[in-house]
């Protein structure tokens, strides 16, 4: 159970990092025409993609309190937008 467990969390790790480094999108982001940008409009550098990728395991390891927040916070951002200084918006 648990080498299932840090397989499925690489696997979700390289997926996240590789798109949105590559396209400010994942293929579920595209299908609902949303991207990422950082604070500057930009699309996130391999940095802050990277920064992201770990707010997501960070989120996780809060038992999901850090998606939930998404629905309490003013600009609906998660703790992986915190962390990486992003923002997801919709696509033009």
């Amino acid at each position: 159970v648990m080498t299932w467990l840090i397989i499925t969390l690489a696997v979700m790790s390289i997926y996240l990092f590789v798109f949105q480094a590559t396209m400010a999108q994942t293929l579920g982001m595209r299908v609902l025409k949303l991207r990422v940008i950082d604070v500057y409009g930009e699309p996130p550098s391999f940095l802050r993609a990277g920064a992201r990728t770990a707010g997501y395991l960070a989120a996780l390891g809060t038992l999901f309190l850090g998606f939930l927040w998404i629905g309490f916070d003013a600009e609906k951002r998660g703790l992986h937008d915190w962390i990486a200084g992003t923002y997801v918006i919709r696509a033009t």
